[in-house]
């Protein structure tokens, strides 16, 4: 995400497309790098995005690097800067000073090869799907934990609600935040 885009996301819950339409984005999707790495990039204009196993993955290309504000970010996110929040204290806390953004090419997913690799679907075949399904709306859960009573209520009483509103097909959509769990 550009900084327009992250603040957006932030402080709006949203991201306002060119066209003016508004899209859901309750959480930030960004890339944190430290001083060592802004040093590194210089004056680039564009980087190299490698995966875990050190294959090239990704473009990230007319970029724009700019300050990582962590306890703007962890408070509107979660609403405290309290102590203790296992995200924030393993990812953002240690997390570079720095954010960058820009337009992203992705040349191949990056796969983990865990099993799950073919459920992790692309924004492009997510909507393929909701397509095939036919759904008239999409009602998503970013879920840390295996879904439990509170997330079925949640998603039942969600679903109700917008069949009573008239719609014909709403279809729920669960995403791991993608983050360990007690198990």
């Amino acid at each position: 995400m550009r900084e327009n885009e992250y603040l957006q996301s932030l402080h709006f819950n949203c991201l306002r497309m060119e066209n003016g339409s508004l899209v859901n984005m309750s959480l930030p999707i960004v890339l944190a790098i430290d001083d060592e790495i802004k040093e590194k990039i210089g004056g680039s204009g564009s980087v190299a995005l490698v995966g875990p196993d050190g294959d090239l993955v990704a473009i990230l290309s007319s970029i724009e690097i700019y300050k990582h504000n962590k306890e703007e970010r962890i408070a509107r996110t979660w609403g405290t800067t309290a102590p203790g929040l296992p995200y924030v204290e393993e990812v953002i806390t240690p997390a570079g000073n720095w954010l960058i953004g820009g337009d992203l090419e992705v040349l191949k997913p990056i796969k983990y090869n865990d099993g799950l690799d073919h459920y992790r679907l692309s924004p492009q075949q997510l909507r393929k799907e909701f397509d095939r399904r036919q759904a008239d709306a999409v009602f998503a859960f970013q879920l840390r934990n295996p879904v439990h009573n509170g997330h079925a209520l949640l998603m039942n009483d969600t679903r109700r609600r917008l069949l009573e509103m008239g719609l014909q097909e709403p279809n729920s959509f669960a995403s791991p935040i993608g983050w360990f769990h007690k198990g």
